[in-house]
């Protein structure tokens, strides 16, 4: 109840829309409950973080290009498990984790394998009129530039995505910034190029909200020794005189989007309480 993870879990698991998927994810489920000597009578919920358009309300999909999914029906994963459930896009689970630190007004930008994020007004979640509201990796930032994956071309996702930097090291991110540190020319060069879209991202939701911006995602947890590169950059594209004080890295550097959709059932909780 004070969102701190008592065990954790993580295995690798090809996904298929088909019934046998689930099942096998439901029973990994179980079994991860039992090791975990969590009694079943304590347990409030089970939140699913997903990359995509998520209509939480309805547990129904919208789409997710990264899934290849189009209007699904999440109660076919739901009766699986003998919880109650709750879906959520996976940046906002991550960004709702982070907004306990927050008052008011903020942004949420995922640098994960995909780019996305969240936004927050007056520490509301802000939907949009369609639920599509904070998906920040497809705005254009290099017209006619690289192919993204949802077939557009030059959309920040394709420049920003942890999975650009994480090629430069055999898929690893991690070795990725070890060699940052290193001083490996080539890896010091693929980065001042990530940074300078990065810049132009952060400055044009920054423009736009004029309002704290958390730098999330796996590449948000690296990214703190960088913030005054990023703000050099940055400085091309402001127009007003100000410190950098409204960009932060993220606080949860695992496990963001699970901390986070566990907040519903806990805020559920404590509302039946009052």
């Amino acid at each position: 109840m004070k969102a701190n993870i008592i065990d954790t879990l993580r295995t690798r698991l090809v996904f298929h829309h088909a019934e046998r998927y689930y099942a096998t994810l439901a029973k990994k489920l179980t079994q991860f409950i039992w090791d975990s000597g969590v009694p079943q009578s304590k347990i409030l919920g089970v939140g699913i973080s997903i990359p995509g358009i998520v209509i939480s309300s309805e547990n129904r999909l919208v789409i997710s290009h990264v899934l290849y999914l189009k209007d699904i029906d999440l109660n076919s994963l739901a009766k699986h498990i003998p919880y109650p459930v709750c879906f959520e896009n996976d940046a906002v689970c991550a960004a709702m984790a982070e907004l306990k630190h927050f008052h008011n007004n903020m942004l949420y930008l995922s640098l994960s394998n995909s780019v996305g994020g969240a936004i927050f007004l007056n520490n509301e979640l802000y939907y949009g009129n369609h639920f599509r509201s904070g998906e920040f990796g497809h705005m254009l930032i290099e017209p006619d530039g690289k192919q993204c994956y949802c077939g557009k071309c030059g959309c920040a996702d394709a420049y920003c995505s942890a999975k650009i930097l994480a090629n430069y090291a055999k898929g690893n991110l991690s070795a990725f910034f070890k060699k940052l540190q290193e001083g490996d020319a080539e890896i010091q060069i693929a980065w001042s190029h990530y940074l300078k879209y990065l810049a132009i991202i952060a400055s044009n939701l920054h423009l736009t909200f004029d309002c704290d911006i958390i730098l999330g995602g796996y590449v948000g947890s690296y990214i703190e020794p960088y913030l005054p590169e990023l703000w050099d950059n940055m400085q091309e594209y402001l127009l007003f005189e100000q410190d950098n004080s409204f960009l932060h890295p993220c606080r949860f550097q695992q496990n963001a989007a699970g901390v986070g959709i566990a907040m519903h059932f806990i805020n559920q909780f404590f509302s039946k309480i009052n």
